[in-house]
């Protein structure tokens, strides 16, 4: 009879962890910064919302990533498709002044009562 070690501690009938998709882990590295505020952390604490100090760093080198491209990179959500635009330091200060500008006001125009003549210039 052969006895295995993985029969002997259980191993087998143990159900596997579920992985983690991008978005929670996304999710709960915000909620831990949420929590923390502003305090400065080790990427080993991220252990205590399930996150392991390799995947924290990966997704830091990518959040770092974006935060350097960000200037560059416009990003829209138009009816559930994205629209990714590459922008220019001149893009954004014309974009920045639009934002800024008090918008128009239109002039109304009052309406003529009906039946009133009006004076018609001669030539």
């Amino acid at each position: 009879m052969v006895v295995r070690y993985t029969d002997l501690v259980g191993l087998r009938n143990m159900p596997r962890a579920k992985r983690k998709t991008k978005m929670e882990i996304l999710e709960a590295i915000k909620e831990f910064l949420d929590e923390r505020g502003s305090k400065p952390f080790y990427k080993s604490d991220l252990r205590e919302k399930g996150i392991d100090p390799k995947t924290a760093e990966d997704f830091f080198k990518i959040i770092r990533f974006c935060q350097k491209q960000l200037p560059r990179i416009k990003i829209t959500e138009m009816r559930g498709n994205f629209v990714v635009q590459a922008t220019t330091a001149l893009d954004l200060v014309s974009e920045y002044r639009e934002s800024m500008q008090a918008p128009e006001l239109e002039e109304k125009q009052i309406p003529t009562p009906i039946g009133s003549k009006t004076k018609k210039k001669k030539r």
